[in-house]
């Protein structure tokens, strides 16, 4: 995975699924496996690009809890 982007984690396959159907009408969003430096409930994570983030943040708005969010800087991953 490449610098520049954040990374989304979920504590349920459910929340993933639904995290990624809400995040599709404003960006392409993908479900990826989740990154093995980052611990979670759920195999599955969102991988957004850096410059998507205001996006990103008017999309979280009134999403609900259960969703952990990473930047990938330098190769480590740091909860934001």
């Amino acid at each position: 995975m490449s610098t520049g982007c954040f990374v989304l984690t979920f504590d349920s396959t459910h929340q993933a699924i639904a995290m990624e159907k809400r995040l599709q009408g404003i960006f392409q969003a993908q479900l990826m496996p989740t990154p093995r430096q980052i611990t979670s409930g759920c195999g599955f994570a969102i991988k957004v690009k850096e410059a998507e983030r205001r996006q990103l943040d008017e999309a979280l708005q009134g999403a609900e809890p259960g969703y952990h969010l990473y930047l990938l800087e330098n190769g480590d991953y740091i909860r934001q």
